[in-house]
């Protein structure tokens, strides 16, 4: 059952302000889900202007042809 005291609509709201609320309301082991689903997608602009995490792969878009969307765990690996 969800806790009315975190009911929040937020709208055009930048990334940092997000991390933010995060940091200050939400337990850090808390399960992310989105349309509560526990997969989640997250995409770039080009431009970095705009993140957006999604339920949907959007695998079918023009600019996601020839790849394969990687795992969050494998970026680790990267840094």
């Amino acid at each position: 059952m969800f806790d009315p005291k975190h009911w929040i609509h937020a709208e055009n709201i930048t990334v940092k302000q997000f991390i933010e609320y995060l940091q200050k309301y939400v337990p850090e082991d808390a399960l992310f889900f989105v349309c509560g689903d526990s997969q989640v997608y997250m995409h770039m602009e080009s431009d970095g202007s705009v993140f957006s995490v999604d339920d949907c792969s959007l695998s079918d878009l023009d600019e996601y042809e020839d790849y394969e969307v990687r795992e969050l765990g494998a970026l680790r690996n990267e840094c």
